[in-house]
């Protein structure tokens, strides 16, 4: 040991109280551990350490135990067994420079490194998350401390979540000390693909519990936790998951999950299966989307009008004659469309809604010629065009509204159309009389005057 620094420890000002400095005039005080650290005057002279890959003089104080006062004796740190099988620096009270004194990180001080129970001071990261001891002991006195907002340094994952602690900080943003940092009943390992995810693709946001915005939380929706997207689940990650227009929490309305009586089913798209959408009912037609029979598709008078077309042309949906008139809307409205409906007598009211369509004086009821709506309408004359839309229902020549109310003939009998019952020709006229002489036809000619007479009058 050089005389110079023998001296300087000769000082007891240099010393702890109570060790007896060393004598540079005594040549066997080399041998003596005046400090009891368990290092020799002389082995704390030779004390060495690596530097940037050099060996240098790293020597201890001979009168002080503790030279870097952290707690642990210089002989104990030199000999110490941490990490790497390496002691810590008897002079730097934090060896890893993670701001907790070595002899706060080995509790109790026995120079062993326990893996789990102490942080190493040597290593700087001793459970190797990614976060410094000291940034997650940040009070630095070796106790983790959850209820100050701790984690644990000897724990890489402290919520046990399948994350790292120091992921979590400065790769996912979440909460290293919570297992499931927005709540939502999924933790973060799952919800970013990491731990039991079933299918990592269908990933949910870990700080956002209803990541998809549809008012329903993401582990509400994941039924079974599993992070895949399964059947009798809604999607996490769509808010419309049978895309009927509507969102799955506006159709789980109590937002529970289950779907109650008086709800809409956010995983079918037609709920009452009625053929129109859940949304098309609710915010085009304004329907129940629960009554399959007001479905704009549905025909639930069948009349074989869809609903909306009955809207469009205003007849009853639940009534097949909305008119009462024995003939069914369907065969009213065969062959037209709302924007060129049927009107044949050019009231301004549609047939369906007329009760005499053709305007003859003689009602639908009476020329549709049953009260069956399943049969179709009688057309006499059989030219296509149905008795209740024809004018000249018996294709005579007169129509019938002549017929009735100026002729009183028979509108279903074309013999009695025109002049030809006056000549002799045919059988019928309001007597029902043969004409077959000329003391008829007189008698007939008569009556015919008196016709005209009443008109003129």
């Amino acid at each position: 040991m050089d005389d110079g620094w023998e001296v300087r420890y000769s000082d007891p000002d240099q010393c702890a109280p109570g060790v007896t400095p060393l004598d540079p005039l005594d040549p066997d005080d080399g041998a003596l551990d005046p400090d009891a650290d368990d290092l020799s005057s002389l082995e704390e002279y030779r004390l060495t350490r690596r530097l940037n890959g050099a060996e240098q003089s790293n020597r201890t104080n001979p009168c002080d135990p503790d030279s870097d006062a952290d707690g642990l004796a210089d002989g104990l740190e030199y000999n110490a067994v941490y990490g790497g099988g390496r002691g810590s620096d008897p002079n730097n009270p934090d060896t890893d420079g993670d701001h907790i004194p070595d002899g706060v990180e080995d509790a109790n001080g026995d120079g062993r490194w326990e893996v789990g129970v102490e942080t190493d001071p040597n290593r700087k990261d001793s459970d190797g998350d990614g976060l410094a001891d000291g940034a997650e002991d940040t009070d630095r006195d070796g106790r983790y401390e959850p209820e100050d907002g701790e984690t644990d340094p000897t724990n890489a994952d402290t919520d046990a979540d399948g994350l790292s602690d120091g992921d979590e900080v400065y790769v996912f943003g979440t909460d290293p000390s919570l297992a499931d940092t927005d709540g939502d009943g999924l933790s973060d390992g799952l919800e970013v693909g990491v731990v039991g995810d079933a299918d990592p693709t269908t990933r949910t946001d870990p700080l956002v519990p209803d990541t998809d915005g549809d008012g329903l939380g993401d582990g509400l929706e994941d039924a079974d936790q599993n992070g895949a997207f399964d059947e009798g689940e809604t999607n996490p990650r769509h808010p419309d998951t049978d895309r009927d227009g509507l969102e799955d929490g506006a159709e789980d309305a109590n937002q529970n999950g289950q779907r109650e009586s008086d709800e809409t089913d956010p995983r079918v798209a037609d709920t009452d299966n009625g053929g129109v959408s859940d949304g098309e009912e609710v915010i085009d037609d304004e329907t129940n989307p629960l009554e399959p029979r007001d479905d704009r598709t549905a025909d639930p008078d069948g009349d074989g009008v869809i609903n909306g077309d009955e809207w469009a042309f205003e007849t009853n949906p639940l009534d097949p004659d909305t008119d009462g008139d024995g003939i069914s809307d369907g065969d009213e409205l065969a062959g037209y469309t709302p924007r060129s409906p049927p009107d044949g007598d050019g009231d301004g009211l549609i047939d369906p809604l007329d009760t005499d369509s053709d305007g003859d004086t003689v009602a639908d009821a009476v020329e549709a010629g049953d009260t069956t709506l399943d049969t179709p309408p009688v057309d006499t004359d059989g030219d296509g065009e149905p008795d209740f839309r024809d004018l000249d229902a018996d294709n005579g020549g007169v129509s019938d509204l002549i017929e009735v109310t100026e002729h009183f003939t028979d509108r279903l009998d074309p013999r009695d159309d025109g002049i030809g019952w006056l000549d002799g020709e045919v059988t019928g006229g309001p007597t029902c009389a043969v004409i077959d002489d000329d003391h008829s036809m007189l008698m007939w000619a008569l009556f015919i005057a008196l016709l005209g007479w009443r008109r003129r009058r």
